[in-house]
């Protein structure tokens, strides 16, 4: 939530604050801690985003993933560092995530929560403006930085060829603002998502898969990501992907190099008139199965859509 002063007054205007990805199929955990663990043995996944290449200060984004089911899958855990930087800002962050999972009818219902903790560094050293920024007691002068703790939860439905789940990440309204005179100029708000995918199966070889991430924040303009794409084999997939709040495009491309190693990658490009500025944006994207050990076979997890 971002505060100006406008006549004599403040004003609020809100926006988002999450990241979007290309690839957010392959990565239901940030934003839900109901999927945590929902796929079968110990997987590790690591996203690399070059966001809007060309332009000074871009967003960049690094992220490392890692979840595990316990109890014969009906517990999960896992954990997601990631570091971003755009500007004179860098975060740091730990989201911790738990899940609890039981069968229902058609499928597996699992209800999850997270904890988190992000480390906010800007150097305001590096700011030029058109007056003095001393004068304006709204930008502290140097480097600042501060911990944001926060909470969220989720719920998550999986079924054998399908899923739909949905979440509030951060719960928190927390100060994340470096005002030296006490001012609170902006804070986080709640991100509202809803996901949801299905495997329609076209041949013995062919497959097609239509996914969905939804997003929501009070007072701001609705985004969503509308994604579909054909497999093949269970191990070469290509599709596109368009984002409603932003207007761009992806093409996206995996390869399943055997039992245990993904390869994703995703090019994106605007259809605004920003995309003058800059070569478009990528994402890199590699995910390590371990084997999982034997389950029972009534409480085996394995959607073809992770």
């Amino acid at each position: 939530m971002l505060s100006f002063l406008l006549g004599s007054g403040y004003h609020q205007v809100a926006a988002q604050q999450e990241d979007a990805f290309s690839q957010f199929m392959h990565l239901r955990q940030l934003v839900n801690p109901g999927q945590t663990g929902s796929s079968p043995g110990i997987q590790l996944t690591a996203l690399i985003r070059n966001q809007w290449i060309g332009l000074a200060g871009s967003p960049k984004w690094q992220t490392f993933l890692f979840s595990m089911p316990l109890m014969n899958n009906r517990v999960g855990v896992g954990a997601n560092i990631y570091r971003h930087t755009i500007g004179i800002t860098q975060m740091g962050g730990l989201d911790g995530s738990y899940a609890y999972r039981f069968r229902v009818p058609k499928g597996f219902l699992s209800f999850g929560l997270q904890s988190s903790v992000r480390y906010l560094q800007q150097d305001f050293s590096l700011v030029r403006g058109t007056h003095p920024i001393e004068q304006d007691e709204s930008v502290p002068l140097g480097l600042q930085s501060k911990f944001v703790p926060n909470f969220g939860a989720g719920v998550y439905f999986e079924a054998e060829k399908g899923y739909v789940g949905f979440s509030v990440p951060r719960f928190l309204r927390a100060n994340i603002d470096f005002s030296e005179k006490g001012q609170l100029i902006t804070r986080e708000v709640q991100h509202y998502y809803l996901l949801a995918g299905v495997t329609l199966p076209l041949s013995a070889s062919w497959s097609i898969l239509p996914q969905t991430l939804w997003r929501y924040v009070p007072n701001a303009p609705f985004d969503a990501d509308f994604h579909v794409s054909m497999l093949y084999q269970n191990r070469i997939s290509g599709g596109f992907n368009y984002r409603i709040g932003s207007s761009t495009g992806s093409v996206i491309a995996g390869l399943q190099m055997g039992q245990h190693l993904y390869l994703g990658m995703a090019y994106e490009i605007s259809f605004s008139d920003l995309q003058q500025y800059y070569q478009g944006t990528a994402e890199l994207l590699l995910r390590y199965a371990f084997a999982p050990r034997k389950v029972a076979e009534a409480e085996a997890i394995t959607p073809r859509v992770d």
